[in-house]
């Protein structure tokens, strides 16, 4: 009787059960999918650990803190972590680092520069370089909010780039660092 009450109570159509029902996946299969686990790692083990292994590359991550609290630092860094290999933390692709201030972009670029310097040292092994690491970073002024969403809405532009650069097909790691975005008004 018991058989037969879980038959009844627990009785899926044919129709649904093929609407819902996906076929199970291996955990390496689900590991290597990107949908699943590409997190681009910060640099710091400490910060990727409380991000759960770095930052989720499925959305926009806002970064918050007082002025000189390090919020372009960590940009510019993940600006160039994003050129690392998956294997390394990164995403094997480039970036671009979108501003708002007229003239105020100089100074992260020069930090930036200097980064570059130091990450192509740690990284020499992987044919890093300070010339390439730069290459692979773009730099956007926007005037307007208009600006900022037509950007934002169509990439391809950057995929086209990295694809000339590397003289291969493009891949889908690319990291968008924004930094005085809330400057554009109209």
């Amino acid at each position: 009787m018991a058989a037969a009450q879980g038959a009844a109570c627990g009785r899926i159509s044919s129709s649904a059960l093929h609407a819902t029902h996906k076929p199970a996946q291996s955990a390496l299969y689900l590991s290597w999918d990107p949908r699943h686990a590409r997190r681009l790692s910060t640099g710091c083990p400490r910060l990727d650990a409380c991000l759960g292994g770095g930052i989720d590359t499925h959305g926009m991550t806002e970064i918050a803190g007082a002025a000189g609290s390090g919020k372009t630092q960590l940009a510019l860094q993940c600006m160039l972590q994003v050129q690392l290999p998956p294997s390394r933390g990164g995403l094997g692709g480039g970036a671009v680092f979108l501003h708002a201030d007229s003239p105020s972009y100089m100074a992260p670029m020069k930090r930036l520069e200097e980064l570059a310097d130091a990450f192509a040292i740690k990284h020499a092994s992987l044919g890093a370089t300070s010339e390439r690491l730069m290459s692979h970073v773009y730099v956007m002024q926007l005037n307007s909010s208009d600006a900022l969403w037509a950007v934002l809405q169509d990439t391809q532009w950057l995929r086209t780039k990295q694809a000339r650069r590397r003289g291969a097909p493009t891949r889908d790691g690319s990291a968008i660092g924004m930094d005085g975005c809330r400057t554009p008004s109209h």
